[in-house]
């Protein structure tokens, strides 16, 4: 994390306020630009590709030092109304950004018309957060395959072939 203060350094407080105006503000787009550079939403030309792209990406995240220790950061409940926007904005976003993901599947005749982008990636990274989080199994890199063709087998993907083998 020090690489990420370091430009901050010389900066003046004033200067941070009149770009963020709240400490949340500035945590939420901290979270947003490591995401964005850390778990970059693929373009395969395959949904299936797509998702199993992505969901490595994110065993790589949650398994660095700086991604595990923010997904545990994110999961503290605070009863702190602002914090709690934060990380709904957040979530929001993130989810918003990839779910072009299943969009672009919908477009190509991969996925039903109608199918809900959220809820597909919500199954799909859910269980990645809850071994990171919860159960403290191993991400290993079998997972985001196996997730990845659950989630379109269950939403009933068409056009791209039953799930293959790696």
């Amino acid at each position: 994390m020090g690489n990420f203060a370091q430009p901050w350094a010389s900066t003046a407080r004033s200067s941070v306020y009149r770009r963020w105006r709240t400490r949340e503000n500035l945590i939420t787009d901290a979270l947003l630009a490591v995401s964005d550079r850390r778990i970059p939403v693929p373009d395969t030309g395959s949904v299936r590709e797509d998702l199993r792209a992505f969901a490595a990406l994110v065993v790589d995240y949650l398994n660095s030092p700086l991604g595990g220790a923010l997904a545990r950061a994110a999961v503290i409940t605070v009863d702190d109304p602002e914090l709690a926007a934060a990380r709904e904005e957040f979530w929001r976003s993130r989810l918003e950004l990839a779910g072009v993901m299943v969009e672009r599947g919908i477009a190509r005749g991969e996925l039903r018309a109608g199918t809900d982008p959220r809820v597909a990636l919500e199954a799909l990274i859910a269980p990645l957060h809850s071994r990171a989080l919860l159960t403290r199994e191993p991400l290993d890199e079998d997972l985001p395959r196996a997730l990845a063709d659950l989630v379109l087998d269950g939403l009933g993907a068409r056009g791209i072939g039953p799930a293959s083998p790696a």
